[in-house]
């Protein structure tokens, strides 16, 4: 029986020759039916990126500015996600590569870390 991981990792990796082919590693995969991106669902390597990244957004709140707005936590968002991929190379140097070449993909992930914290944030 096909899994409904395996059936989006599928889909994920089928995209148009015009667009740069991926490892299926650092596709991003959602909950079936919906648009929703957990992190639990992704593959092992980017999902100890992406709760590394969170650790990170959270010590940066906690030790640079408690109560950001939400540019400077888009900004920690981006800045803990890259520094995370970084400090996981090797293993992680497609997923670094695609944040780097890829801002749609790295956007998405980016509001994944910062949307708990700017949900925190007073309107």
């Amino acid at each position: 029986m096909t899994s409904p991981s395996d059936v989006l990792a599928s889909l994920a990796s089928s995209q148009s020759s015009s667009e740069t082919q991926w490892p299926a590693a650092t596709e991003i995969l959602y909950s079936l039916g919906s648009s929703k991106v957990k992190v639990t669902f992704q593959s092992p390597l980017l999902r100890e990126v992406l709760q590394d990244g969170i650790e990170n957004m959270q010590g940066c709140l906690v030790f640079n500015n408690t109560f950001p707005d939400v540019s400077v936590v888009i900004t920690f968002a981006s800045a803990s996600l890259m520094t995370t991929a970084e400090d996981h190379e090797p293993e992680a140097t497609m997923i670094h590569q695609r944040f780097r070449e890829d801002a749609k993909y790295f956007g998405k992930l980016v509001t994944m870390v910062c949307t708990p914290m700017s949900e925190l944030l007073p309107e």
